[in-house]
């Protein structure tokens, strides 16, 4: 199921919008994912398909109503924080076009004034001005004009602006739409190699977001935005597989027949598992493993 991404449009302005993806993915490189392969449960088969009923479609509206306070009361504290973010949002966009108003409100009122408006609107306050020859009378004496001749020359300009600008909004609606679908197939292939990854949760990160702003794929942004964390886990997992390798080569050896009838000596006791060492100690094999030695007991 598609996912759709709430994205600034500023993300695709300019030409310079990927350049750093470059360093910011330098970063990430060396911090590599076990990758783990997820299990996927078996279908139904067709019978049971064809025996297999919507369960919402059976329910009344009450029932569902019942569910749905249900789940606000269950979720409150995620759900209350959803309904802020979007009164926030909106509260913001608002407070924007307020502020617009009030700085256009002096503007009209003047015009208002000159053309004798009493309660205009922005149509009735336009139609003033085109029929208002003395507007467009010296602008049109310093192009070489008449008056008529500038006013169409300038509703031309008008009508290629708007188309200009309808192209630009449906070019950045269809990099938005691709950008959707690319980030929706890399944030799968991401869950796959990091079973700890969601992309919900990553999109209320800060950091994750600015990187793939900057053009970074959804697995390197993830990548740079939890550098530390990822490798203190690869870290950890480095250090659990040689301390297992280590005890396999244990086990491996101490398997062996004995040559020539000669058996180790009663006197030094064998310590069978790595995880008997000191860590000094466990050091100084990890440094012998490395090197390609086979361990077959501990002195």
């Amino acid at each position: 199921m598609k996912k759709k991404i709430r994205i600034n449009l500023r993300l695709f302005e300019g030409e310079g919008g990927g350049a750093a993806a470059g360093s910011a993915a330098g970063s990430a490189a060396g911090a590599e994912g076990t990758a783990a392969q997820a299990q996927q449960p078996a279908g139904p088969t067709g019978t049971e398909s064809q025996n297999q009923t919507d369960p919402a479609a059976e329910k009344s509206p009450e029932e569902r109503m019942e569910e749905y306070r249900r789940f606000k009361k269950d979720f409150k504290d995620l759900y209350s924080r959803d309904v802020e973010n979007h009164i926030n949002h909106r509260f913001k966009e608002t407070e924007q076009l307020r502020k617009q108003v009030d700085e256009y409100g002096p503007l009209m009122t003047m015009l208002s004034s000159k053309y004798g408006l009493e309660k205009p609107d922005t149509k009735t306050l336009l139609e003033a001005i085109e029929k208002d020859n003395s507007f467009w009378s010296e602008a049109a004496m310093e192009a070489g004009m008449s008056v008529d001749q500038f006013k169409q020359m300038k509703h031309f300009e008008a009508e290629h602006k708007q188309l200009i600008e309808s192209a630009r909004r449906a070019e950045q609606i269809r990099q938005r739409e691709q950008v959707w679908e690319r980030w929706n197939q890399e944030a799968d292939a991401c869950a796959q190699k990091f079973p700890g990854f969601d992309m919900d949760a990553e999109l209320n990160n800060q950091s994750f977001v600015r990187l793939l702003g900057a053009g970074l794929d959804v697995e390197s942004a993830y990548k740079a935005a939890h550098f530390d964390e990822l490798a203190k886990g690869i870290a950890t997992q480095t250090e659990q597989n040689t301390k297992k390798k280590v005890t396999d080569s244990i086990k491996a050896g101490s398997g062996r027949p004995v040559e020539n009838g000669i058996g180790s000596g009663g006197a030094n006791k064998t310590r069978t598992s790595a995880w008997d060492l000191s860590k000094e100690e466990f050091a100084r094999y990890m440094e012998r493993v490395r090197s390609g030695e086979t361990i077959q007991s501990f002195d």
